[in-house]
């Protein structure tokens, strides 16, 4: 990745590099995806991280059933999140703005991968549901609902 973290690999480093440093292999991964920039610098066996934003309808009261649904997930939703290559996938909220980070195996496409996800019927009705608390983040490109971000920083990346 250049130093500025728009998802170039570094001149040099191709999009996916092994070096050896001592007793660790780090890994360093920069590229792009058909839904955006994504970037990772990490130890194996650490994935890719992906992070995404939506906004919620600004309504308290749909607000606080958001949050009350996904204290307790649909097993099928989190199942199908996992059948992914999905991991430690967490979300925060500041006012209405939803904030959304995941690990993923490699190679996972997020414009591809998802669209199998939601073939399960019970992940439909969940993602049906969902969105009627969501609307579109206003960075949002083309058909993207959850929009994709991009990093442009992280503090552990090489000089």
């Amino acid at each position: 990745m250049d130093g500025e973290g728009r998802g170039r690999p570094r001149a040099g480093v191709e999009p996916t590099q092994l070096l050896r440093t001592g007793a660790r292999l780090i890994r360093l991964v920069a590229g792009t995806t058909p839904t955006g920039a994504w970037c990772s610098h990490h130890y194996a066996p650490r994935m890719p991280t992906f992070a995404q934003c939506i906004d919620l309808v600004d309504d308290a009261a749909r607000i606080a059933e958001y949050r009350r649904l996904h204290q307790r997930i649909w097993p099928e939703v989190a199942s199908g999140l996992r059948g992914l290559g999905l991991s430690n996938m967490r979300i925060w909220i500041s006012g209405t703005r939803l904030f959304m980070t995941y690990d993923a195996a490699d190679g996972f496409d997020p414009a591809r991968d998802y669209q199998r996800y939601a073939e399960e019927p019970r992940v439909k009705e969940w993602e049906s549901l969902m969105r009627t608390f969501q609307r579109r983040a206003p960075a949002a490109r083309g058909g993207e609902w959850w929009s994709v971000m991009e990093c442009v920083f992280e503090m552990d990346a090489p000089p």
